[in-house]
């Protein structure tokens, strides 16, 4: 298949399901080669033998926790995982396509880039000024540069070829991919056939009153012919003592001296609107220079309102403190009278945090608590320090562990050392942990007593269960002779529902999505007309035709080309899914991220 006339049908749907987005970045870093990176001051891991320095993936790392904050006020710990993860995950994936694409000797020739790229204008080119007329994209400037040599078309080259080697890798895997005519009428006919039903749904709930007690027996009897259900990962439990990063006295004091030196510079001439810019830690008012609109009274802070409202047009406050921090207010404008008086005026923040000599403060504190701890254990060394010790419950490898939340420095400690370990101080956003492996309990079968009230239930809501489809048969008997469900049902003072029409591809959230039921709907006719009790997790329905409208042959025709290549284009994205999960299952991939990042 030619390449230009693949990526036509799967350029859009496909070419994302890697990791596409990184290949320039990737490039860029690496010069297209990660084993010849310069930077190597250690290795972070390896996928199928290859080297990832551990400073370039650092290097990603960083930039996407760059992106992340320019977006929002604070990341925690649990989002500053995930990048970690995805930056890994996409890194890895890449690196093995990237070994796919050299095993086949997949290459871009020099034409087929630039036939790509006369096809393709790249959007960065397509946004830039310099190709643009009256504020829109213009081909034929793009064309000139194309063709012009003096042009730096080398500083996007390695990121495009390395699109197109992807694209042609991708091509060459769902090649193959065909879509059969009998498959493209069942997707038409699941799209369009459509049916319109009643029914009744008689809940397992309702009959959770009337369930004898269970016997320690049946909860005995349960537990040992369900084993499978009961199976658990290892778990692990801490003792830990934490030393928060508070601001101190002198802390407080110099965030106030520093807000001071920017009045100063703001009474010497310098623009507020800059400064704000340059300084403010508020993000969401500092890129529009401070400004935070007209506001009336009630509307701010009574400490900050107070001192905005004493302000004239023009003056600049004293620092005011609030709950956020240290605030400069700059007066701009002032309308209305008494109750009625608007201001409108700017700010700048500065937030109240520990300088590095408090951080380096308290983690010599931390580092002596590890001292005292190994001598005489974390309780009594936290006792002797006037600490407080506490203790989590049971977790499991990588989730949040209670009572200290999304801690990723202790859980990997917790999983990597024996009981009774202390570890060196950790790190986090908020302060230093100091932690103990307190107990573990291996991989096996969760004891009874942990899950006896899990089983309990569940025995209930089956014999619930029992009792409502015993119900469901009396109003299944009584609706077959009377072949009318409503009769059936005000007999028993029961209610039926009613569907409009809807096909198999709906999405039917008055009956939870379920596909049992859906294709209970769709089986049954004018003669077969009311199904047998379908038993769910939740309850039995029973459904009773009403209506069926078939699909147009006529309209299917018409319609039969475009869904063919839609069909293709899921078939072949599925493919390639499928394609690359199986190159990852095979891959060998070591992983020694917790050497690095064992605090965040």
């Amino acid at each position: 298949m030619p390449v230009m006339k693949g990526m036509r049908d799967i350029i859009k749907p496909v070419m994302w399901i890697v990791v596409i987005a990184f290949v320039g970045t990737i490039v860029l870093v690496w010069g297209g080669d990660i084993t010849k990176s310069k930077y190597k001051k250690g290795i972070i891991g390896s996928a199928n033998g290859q080297e990832i320095s551990a400073a370039d993936f650092a290097n990603l790392y960083d930039n996407q926790l760059k992106q992340l904050g320019n977006q929002s006020e604070e990341l925690d710990e649990q989002t500053t995982k995930q990048v970690l993860d995805n930056t890994w995950d996409n890194l890895v994936d890449e690196i093995l396509v990237q070994q796919q694409t050299r095993k086949l000797g997949i290459t871009v020739s020099d034409k087929e880039l630039f036939e790509y790229m006369k096809m393709y204008p790249p959007a960065e080119f397509q946004q830039s000024p310099d190709f643009q007329i009256d504020g829109k994209f213009d081909y034929q400037k793009y064309m000139q540069a194309l063709v012009n040599p003096q042009f730096p078309w080398w500083r996007w080259e390695g990121y495009i070829r390395a699109n197109l080697i992807t694209l042609k890798l991708q091509e060459m895997i769902v090649d193959l991919v065909r879509v059969a005519d009998p498959e493209v009428k069942q997707e038409y006919v699941n799209d369009n056939e459509k049916v319109k039903v009643n029914y009744l749904f008689i809940s397992n709930s309702e009959f959770l009153g009337k369930v004898p007690p269970i016997t320690e027996q049946e909860i005995q009897e349960y537990y040992k012919e369900n084993q499978g259900e009961f199976k658990v990962e290892s778990r692990t439990s801490l003792n830990f003592v934490v030393i928060p990063k508070v601001p101190t006295q002198d802390d407080i004091q110099k965030t106030k001296s520093d807000l001071l030196r920017i009045k100063m510079e703001a009474e010497q001439g310098e623009d507020f609107a800059t400064l704000a810019q340059y300084y403010s830690d508020d993000k969401v008012t500092a890129e529009k220079g401070g400004d935070l609109g007209w506001f009336t009274r009630g509307k701010l802070i009574e400490s900050f309102e107070q001192a905005a409202f004493s302000l004239k047009v023009g003056e600049i406050s004293q620092p005011i403190r609030t709950e956020y921090g240290w605030h400069l207010i700059k007066l701009l404008e002032k309308r209305g009278v008494g109750k009625n008086e608007e201001l409108h005026a700017s700010h700048i923040l500065l937030k109240i945090t520990p300088t590095e000599q408090t951080i380096d403060s308290l983690r010599v504190m931390a580092e002596d608590l590890v001292k005292q701890a190994t001598k005489v254990g974390l309780k009594e060394a936290a006792r002797q320090n006037n600490l407080n010790f506490s203790s989590t419950d049971f977790f499991f490898r990588d989730s949040i562990i209670p009572e200290m939340g999304y801690n990723l420095g202790a859980n990997l400690f917790a999983f990597e050392n024996k009981v009774g370990k202390t570890s060196d101080p950790i790190e986090t956003k908020n302060g230093f942990y100091v932690v103990e492996v307190k107990d573990r309990k291996p991989a096996g079968i969760y004891p009874l007593d942990e899950v006896k009230q899990k089983i309990k239930d569940r025995i209930v809501l089956n014999k619930a269960g029992d009792l409502a489809l015993g119900e469901a048969q009396k109003t299944y008997q009584e609706a077959e002779k009377t072949k009318n469900l409503e009769t059936a049902t005000s007999k028993v003072n029961q209610k039926i529902q009613r569907l409009d029409y809807f096909s198999r591809s709906s999405e039917l959230a008055q009956v939870d999505d379920n596909p049992r039921f859906v294709g209970t709907a769709f089986s049954l006719n004018e003669k077969n007309k009311i199904s047998p009790p379908l038993r769910t997790e939740n309850g039995i329905y029973l459904i009773e035709f009403v209506s069926h409208i078939p699909i147009s042959e006529q309209e299917f025709t018409q319609a039969k080309d475009s869904l063919y290549q839609q069909l293709v284009i899921q078939k072949k994205t599925q493919a390639y899914q499928d394609w690359f999960e199986q190159i990852k299952k095979k891959a060998k991939v070591e992983d020694y991220r917790n050497k690095f990042y064992k605090t965040e």
